[in-house]
């Protein structure tokens, strides 16, 4: 369906919908950072207004039931963009409406009104996946830890967080809590705002997935199981796809390697993480733009020799 990317551009995205009328949305898809060069990337300025355009749209659908994947996005505004999209008004000091174009804006807002939100957004069961256990604001916050990442300068995470916390004490008004609870940050604070707007329910992802597709029960007849991330750092610790997977793979007794853009943990941490291997995929100092653009054939050529090795005879 047609929906506006981080700068307010008409992309194609898409949602799924299952048979028993769950609908299933990523983030990324509308509002992610692949959708971005890297001289685009601006946290202040990106606005996760096309996510809320998907929700809309599958809430419209007849969905039941939907399930909101936070990762991989552009945005640090809150779920703010999101929340116009599904018809929550912001007003300014002086009274007039407000268009959210960013985390910028968010030092602009005075109130909040939900009255204009769609009664089948209010009736349909949400739950927001994430993997991360980040507050909205604080030293472990939104603006914080993930700006930088989405391309905020030193100057601009300061302006977000200051915003953040502004933003972050109306929607207390509305949710006690909404702000303070673990993963209220993620993707740029957008499960704050499905949280305080919404009602939805905030999972760990990985632990939500997994029961989801009954992995455990296939997990018990494998001799090996593979995964991967795009990089294993310290965050892979909490609770992440790799670590959340080798967690019951443990208790199946069966052994977990993984692959990744990029391999940033010692042995001891990968120990930690629960894998008994972890190989990096990037070739040849490649650049994080080269290194995205040939990830499939860098996999290929790296499972291909790490597997060549395993079946090694004499």
């Amino acid at each position: 369906m047609p929906a506006s990317d981080p700068l307010g551009r008409k992309i194609r995205a898409y949602y799924v919908k299952l048979p028993d009328q769950t609908c299933i949305i990523e983030t990324a898809q509308a509002s992610g950072l692949t959708l971005l060069s890297k001289n685009e990337r601006n946290p202040l300025g990106a606005s996760s207004f096309g996510t809320g355009e998907l929700l809309m749209k599958a809430a419209g659908s007849g969905a039941k039931k939907i399930i909101l994947g936070l990762g991989g996005s552009a945005v640090i505004d809150g779920g703010a963009g999101l929340a116009r999209a599904c018809g929550v008004r912001f007003f300014n000091y002086q009274g007039k409406l407000l268009d959210i174009h960013g985390g910028k804006d968010l030092i602009k807002i005075k109130h909040i009104d939900l009255s204009a939100v769609p009664g089948c957004l209010k009736k349909i069961k949400i739950y927001c996946a994430c993997d991360v256990n980040n507050p909205l604001n604080g030293k472990t916050g939104a603006a914080r830890v993930f700006a930088p990442q989405k391309g905020a300068s030193q100057s601009d995470v300061r302006i977000l967080a200051e915003n953040l916390l502004h933003y972050g004490s109306l929607l207390e008004k509305i949710c006690s809590g909404a702000s303070k609870f673990p993963g209220s940050g993620a993707a740029g604070g957008i499960a704050a705002a499905m949280k305080a707007f919404f009602n939805a329910k905030i999972v760990p992802g990985i632990d939500f997935l997994l029961h989801e597709a009954q992995f455990e029960k296939k997990c018990r007849n494998a001799d090996l199981v593979i995964t991967g991330e795009g990089r294993l750092d310290r965050q892979t610790l909490f609770n992440k796809v790799p670590a959340g997977i080798a967690k019951i793979a443990a208790r199946c007794k069966i052994p977990v390697i993984a692959f990744a853009g990029r391999v940033e943990l010692d042995t001891a941490e990968i120990k930690k993480c629960g894998l008994k291997a972890a190989f990096s995929i990037t070739r040849n100092l490649e650049s994080e733009e080269s290194a995205m653009a040939n990830a499939a054939q860098n996999l290929y050529f790296t499972a291909y020799n790490v597997f060549n090795a395993i079946n090694i005879k004499k």
